[in-house]
């Protein structure tokens, strides 16, 4: 029995090749290593591309996330919780704020 490398393969193998590229560039700049493994699959060399542009993600992008987690007191200007009913410092009522 012959078992030939058919060319049908060699695609599979280049999609192969660049997922793992594009998983060791999202390590890199510090993006999702499994979602981006199987992006390079499918996207194979767009993919590569697309991770190579993108930036590298910093801690700053998840305290961006954390800011909106907060609001400003109108009252006394301090840092709340968005999920405060009263601010704790001057018992101002946030139902005002609508």
């Amino acid at each position: 029995m012959n078992i030939s490398f058919q060319p049908h393969w060699w695609g599979f193998l280049h999609s192969i090749i660049y997922a793992v590229i594009c998983g060791y560039l999202a390590k890199r700049k510090n993006r999702s290593i499994i979602g981006w493994i199987f992006g390079g699959f499918i996207l194979t060399f767009i993919g590569v591309i697309i991770i190579f542009l993108l930036p590298p993600k910093t801690d700053s992008d998840e305290e961006a996330s954390d800011e909106a987690k907060e609001k400003e007191c109108p009252n006394c200007h301090t840092k709340v919780e968005a999920s405060k009913k009263k601010c704790p410092f001057c018992g101002y009522p946030f139902d005002k704020l609508g």
